[in-house]
């Protein structure tokens, strides 16, 4: 898999995997061009999913059972969704729908102008399974629907196994939801902000042209 990740950043003319976990920042269409190469690399749609399923860094076992003892999979699911993904892929419109104890839906929609990229839900679709083997549980269920720009995913995570996982729901995960919804709420709030400053400097500009064609024409006359 590190060879077929390594050749299709090349062929895409991206920088390698190392530069990558340094942070160097990557547009959209890029990104889905990597992917697209991946999948194919990869063998397919079933491919990439599995490679990422299977990709997760082994040593987060050894420690991520322990961090479970305070969150579980279903939490880090709603953090990732409400909080992080939209951080991350900001031209990926992202809802999540909790159908119950251990089950959701997730919908993704890439926003035009931006080239769809099937190869990317169906990578998710693979990360969204292995994210409770880290946690030392048996993978994610994901049925996939995907079309060109948009995907619907519907996610069972494997239930606990435990009296004392079930315990633990009253007293971390409470303070946990607690804690996403209020930074979700900060980031709407952000983002309404930022609406606000963008219509701002808009009608700012719009007034600044409108201004500088009455000068000019004074000037003519």
């Amino acid at each position: 898999a590190g060879a077929s990740t390594e050749a299709a950043l090349a062929k895409v003319g991206l920088p390698g995997t190392e530069l990558l976990r340094r942070g160097c920042r990557v547009d959209w269409e890029s990104f889905a061009a990597f992917l697209t190469e991946l999948q194919a690399a990869c063998g397919g749609p079933d491919g990439i999913a599995q490679a990422l399923e299977h990709g997760y860094p082994k040593s987060a076992v050894e420690f991520l059972p322990v961090f479970g003892v305070l969150v579980s999979p279903r939490e880090v699911f709603r953090f990732t969704h409400r909080v992080a993904f939209p951080l991350t892929y900001r031209v990926v419109e992202c809802s999540e729908h909790d159908l119950g104890e251990d089950t959701f839906r997730v919908e993704y929609r890439i926003s035009p102008p931006h080239v769809g990229c099937p190869a990317f839900f169906h990578a998710t679709a693979g990360a969204m399974r292995s994210t409770p083997k880290m946690f030392g549980q048996p993978a994610a269920k994901v049925q996939l629907e995907a079309g060109e720009r948009e995907a619907s995913f519907l996610v069972e995570l494997p239930p606990s196994r435990t009296l004392f996982a079930r315990a633990r729901r009253f007293v971390s995960q409470r303070w946990l939801r607690r804690t996403v919804e209020e930074v979700e709420h900060g980031w709407t709030e952000m983002h309404r902000q930022m609406e606000l400053l963008e219509r701002e400097a808009e009608a700012r500009g719009g007034a600044e042209t409108v201004l500088g064609a009455d000068l000019d024409a004074l000037s003519a006359a």
